[in-house]
């Protein structure tokens, strides 16, 4: 079992308004998931293009959605009114596959968009990837054992963050049921598991992805584990040709990120 790092721990943040054009210069794909609680529904487009559409809690897209790609691709979040929620410009490699986050609360909102690595795994074995869309616990380590094992062993991630996510686990094997527990970072305390049956060689949905965030309550449980999401694999993809880091787009008249997931530096 090969833990994989497919992003920085850096994050360039973009708390800008409205505008700005696409640049574009060929196609990115991109996948949507909101995983807000308590917001009803939102929709995401990336440089004109939408992502999701009038999308609830924990539902994502359908498939991966072609997009402009460009230095100046425009992010937008909005609710079920029109009403812009966050907006920004990131760069969008042409050729690469992301995922969308929308995660926050009813006070503030981001869209975290990842790269997303959805080249195929070495014959007979099989890769999850994970994202941590907490706000109330941004510090997770995720385990990784088949069922039935008596024991969780050591963390397969540790004290991964939003800001750091978008690691995968590489070297599983094919066509076995895994079991996924999230708990807080450095603890046995457990926010949160599921199972995860592991695609099989070939496949159309070799690589799952699994993501925690934050529940409808807040309170006991304060997370979930969304449910797995199969990305396809997709033919002759490679890893992210830039090894791009993860992109937060956050809007310019929102309150301060909570202190528990204070930038190191924030543009």
């Amino acid at each position: 079992m090969v833990k994989r790092m497919l992003a920085g721990s850096l994050v360039a943040i973009l708390l800008i308004g409205c505008g700005g054009g696409g640049g574009n210069s060929g196609t990115a794909n991109v996948y949507g998931v909101n995983a807000i609680p308590n917001l009803g529904t939102v929709s995401i487009t990336a440089n004109g293009s939408v992502i999701l559409n009038g999308a609830g809690y924990l539902s994502t897209s359908s498939a991966f959605v072609g997009v402009g790609s460009g230095t100046n691709a425009t992010i937008f979040l909005t609710n079920s009114s029109g009403t812009q929620l966050a907006s920004g410009s990131t760069t969008l490699t042409a050729g690469d596959y992301y995922s969308a986050f929308s995660i926050g609360n009813a006070v503030n909102q981001y869209v975290f968009v990842y790269p997303t690595d959805v080249s195929a795994p070495t014959a007979n074995t099989a890769k999850i990837s994970f994202v941590n869309c907490s706000v109330l616990q941004p510090s997770i380590d995720v385990y990784v054992a088949p069922q039935g094992a008596t024991t969780l062993g050591t963390a397969a991630i540790s004290s991964m963050t939003p800001f750091n996510s978008g690691q995968e686990v590489s070297g599983l094997t094919a066509g076995t049921v895994y079991t996924v527990q999230f708990n807080v970072a450095g603890t046995n305390v457990s926010l949160g598991s599921t199972t995860v049956t592991t695609g099989t060689t070939p496949a159309t949905n070799e690589i799952q992805l699994v993501a925690i965030t934050d529940s409808q309550t807040g309170t006991s449980p304060a997370q979930t584990v969304l449910p797995v999401i199969p990305v396809p694999v997709i033919a002759g993809a490679g890893a992210p040709k830039n090894q791009a880091k993860p992109m937060v787009v956050g809007h310019p008249g929102m309150n301060a990120f909570p202190a528990s997931m204070t930038l190191a530096a924030k543009h």
